[in-house]
């Protein structure tokens, strides 16, 4: 009985954790991690990607020909879809759906996937 009990505990706290993380998930996608731009036809000629730590840091990261290019970054989220980037003063929203990060620039859309 008492191995029953247990038993019974043990599978209580991994349903309750299970719960747990899936509750977080559906407040919206951490934005910590790398995010990598996502190109369809495949081309990694200057792509760009976000790394951002959990303390609310990151590096914005341009790779060239020869060389990377970094800029620093903060990050904080706005609501359970949006993250407000603070570049040297000047501060941008990205919006994460659907597992992906979007950047809408003057220049259009840019997608990333996380690594």
């Amino acid at each position: 009985m008492k191995r029953f009990a247990h038993l019974f505990i043990l599978f209580s706290l991994c349903f309750l954790y299970s719960c747990n993380n899936s509750n977080s998930s559906t407040n919206g996608e951490s934005p910590v991690g790398l995010w990598i731009e996502y190109r369809e036809d495949g081309d990694n000629y200057l792509t760009s990607s976000w790394k951002s730590n959990i303390d609310g840091s990151g590096i914005f990261i341009v790779d060239g020909i020869s060389e990377n290019q970094r800029m620093a970054f903060t990050w904080k989220k706005v609501n359970s879809s949006e993250i407000e980037i603070n570049a040297n003063g000047d501060t941008q929203l990205l919006e994460i759906k659907n597992g992906l990060l979007i950047e809408n620039g003057a220049f259009g859309t840019t997608v990333f996937k996380k690594q």
